[in-house]
């Protein structure tokens, strides 16, 4: 599945259209307006979806302990247990301290962004800072802080990227920016992908929706 690289870094893409044009055929563009006109089961998940959706990892790659998510207000004790925890939004691996985390990316010819629902580490002084704050919802008042992505995604080698953690308010998980110019997401973040690359995107993993989009 060759196409996706291609449409989504550039590869050989032919087009010389500005953004205004970018934009008016994305608006045009009847699968687009399938997308988003009615609620429709994916044929892959079985799960009912309106629009775009976002792709989550359930935990970091390093982390192999148990998938069953604990409670945030199981951290503490954790912490002070110097034990291995994984819950919604947080993640104890040893001396490493993760948040989960949203990458999003623009998506071109659109005011709509696709997001990664990713995992991002943070420094242990740091870490307090933010459960300090997470129960009030004032995170936000925090950070930014440096970050290592933990989950490898697509065309991306196996390498942690750098990144840049920015909390947000009213417990809304952080939304992680690659810094890293030569992880190929960089530059889908600061320009954003097609709708081609996205629907092929989310075929790598296992949400062929592109059947359902192109019948008449």
């Amino acid at each position: 599945m060759s196409g996706w690289r291609d449409r989504l870094f550039g590869i050989g893409s032919g087009t010389t259209e500005p953004p205004g044009a970018e934009r008016q055929s994305l608006q045009a563009d009847a699968r687009w307006r399938r997308l988003h006109d009615r609620n429709w089961t994916c044929p892959a998940c079985d799960q009912v979806h309106n629009g775009v959706f976002d792709l989550a990892y359930a935990r970091p790659d390093p982390y192999q302990g148990p998938e069953d998510y604990e409670p945030n207000g199981a951290v503490p004790d954790a912490l002070a247990a110097g034990r291995d925890i994984l819950t919604e939004d947080f993640c104890l691996l040893g001396p490493h301290r993760i948040l989960r985390c949203v990458l999003p990316i623009p998506i071109i010819g659109s005011d709509t962004q696709f997001a990664f629902g990713v995992w991002g580490t943070i420094k242990p002084d740091h870490f307090d800072e933010v459960l300090e704050h997470f129960d009030s919802g004032t995170a936000a008042d925090t950070g930014p802080y440096f970050s290592w992505l933990m989950n490898q995604l697509p065309g991306a080698s196996r390498d942690p990227a750098r990144c840049t953690m920015t909390m947000q308010n009213g417990r809304q998980r952080p939304m992680l920016a690659i810094d890293d110019e030569s992880h190929p997401f960089h530059a889908a973040q600061r320009d954003g992908i097609t709708f081609d690359a996205l629907l092929d995107l989310y075929a790598r993993y296992g949400h062929d929706i592109r059947p359902y989009l192109t019948d008449a």
